[in-house]
């Protein structure tokens, strides 16, 4: 009888101490992962409709079903070594690449999953490609490169198959991150100054108008080495993740030219955030560390400077579909999350939308749910287990202000749950465990 009682308890505190290191279940929807089983580098990226994964691995590109994770195609063209980059077009017609070798630079028909043009600058600039992307209205291939002693921004014309213009940086300057507004209007990118000697690093963030293809303005400069930018879903802000030191991820107010906010990498510090993209309605920012061995992803709540979650060792690279809040993190593994509906409202529980002081007790077969309401309100109950699988829902019906009791009759087996009560003021998600 003992050593039942101890079994139970043993098994109790592991199912706790796991759900404490990662609160996965509470905040997303894992929908599927694919273990890609390989070393090499790995490029991945939503198409603009949010429906498909395109990757690549090695020299070749595969495109998933967003949301099953079914294997739709394989492209048959090939690169000439390992792809390094991926851009999708905002209108989903054209991909560009480039690989290891750095011979082409590769313009994908999206439609066709072919090659349409292998871009061959080495004819006219010895260029080592360092970015690219494709502008929203498809006009042009927007390229980083260093020709000989300088860094170059190239705009490439893809119906002329020719350079339409070229933007040189000083000898000492180099183009680290480039994205595009989401209007298209506006391309930002982070020239850097640079003196390793001195250990000097200055990053100026540029504003290029890609209508008139001339320089804009300049919104600011930072110490460091700044390897991605992000724009906010709005176009309004820009995040600025750092290449190689534990600095603080940055947001930038682009009408104000202020910096607003600085994310430090929490107690870790030998790590640092190179990518951070907005969630829908700028609610959360997904950050991903770089540190190739222990690559961590962290969901940040930077209205309320909070974390919700941290995902360790899950990838190094991260995309968001901000529509659907869908969430793309490759590395050896690629997974496809989704931010659960009602995650701000647990975000914001005690704050503007309240709490209603839940507890959860889960015995005999049976789930006892207790909670308070404000107001008068219909309630939905929806169970969760720890992987983010829907096992249970119910409606409670109109039920008046006040405090109240639900017991709902479930067959649970073992594990760590989490029941989420969610009305059209308030959300919020209680954690419970079951021990058979």
């Amino acid at each position: 009888m003992k050593k039942k009682i101890m079994a139970k308890a043993v098994i109790l505190l592991l199912f706790v101490l796991f759900a404490a290191g990662s609160l996965q279940a509470e905040y997303l929807d894992t929908l599927w992962s694919k273990n890609l089983m390989t070393g090499k580098n790995v490029c991945s990226q939503f198409t603009p409709d949010g429906n498909f994964v395109i990757f690549s691995r090695e020299n070749k590109l595969y495109k998933f079903d967003a949301w099953t994770g079914d294997s739709v195609s394989t492209f048959p063209d090939e690169c000439d070594s390992i792809i390094m980059d991926l851009y999708i077009s905002k209108n989903g017609n054209y991909m560009i690449t480039w690989d290891f070798k750095q011979e082409y630079i590769y313009l994908w028909d999206y439609n066709q999953e072919t090659i349409s043009k292998r871009i061959n600058l080495y004819s006219t600039l010895n260029y080592r490609v360092l970015s690219t992307l494709i502008t929203n209205d498809e006009k042009y291939a927007v390229l980083s490169v260093h020709d000989k002693n300088n860094w170059v921004l190239i705009f490439y014309g893809i119906a002329e198959d020719s350079i339409i213009k070229t933007f040189s940086m000083p000898y000492e300057m180099s183009i680290r991150a480039m994205a595009l507004s989401p209007d298209g209007h506006d391309l930002a990118i982070a020239r850097l100054y640079s003196k390793t000697k001195q250990g000097i690093n200055i990053s100026y963030l540029d504003i290029y108008d890609i209508d008139s293809l001339k320089y804009k303005s300049t919104i600011g400069q930072i110490d460091r080495v700044v390897g991605s930018l992000r724009y906010s879903p709005d176009g309004k802000l820009l995040t600025c993740g750092d290449e190689y030191q534990s600095n603080p991820m940055l947001i930038w107010d682009l009408e104000t030219k202020t910096k607003i906010k600085e994310i430090h990498p929490l107690e870790d510090t030998t790590h640092n955030f190179t990518h951070g993209a907005f969630t829908k309605n700028n609610d959360f920012i997904v950050m991903t560390w770089s540190y190739y061995f222990d690559p961590c992803t962290i969901i940040y709540d930077y209205h309320h400077d909070s974390v919700l979650f941290k995902l360790p060792n899950l990838g190094n690279k991260s995309d968001v579909y901000p529509d659907s809040n869908l969430i793309l993190l490759n590395g050896r593994i690629l997974y496809v999350f989704r931010l659960n509906p009602g995650t701000n409202g647990i975000a914001d529980r005690g704050g503007r939308n309240g709490s209603m002081n839940i507890t959860a007790i889960y015995k005999k077969d049976k789930i006892n749910l207790n909670f308070e309401l404000t107001k008068p309100e219909a309630i939905e109950v929806k169970i969760y287990d720890f992987n983010g699988v829907l096992v249970n829902s119910f409606n409670t019906g109109w039920l008046e202000s006040g405090k109240h009791n639900l017991t709902q009759t479930l067959n649970l087996s073992s594990g760590v749950y989490f029941v989420k009560l969610k009305s059209e003021s308030i959300s919020e998600t209680k954690k419970f465990v079951v021990v058979r």
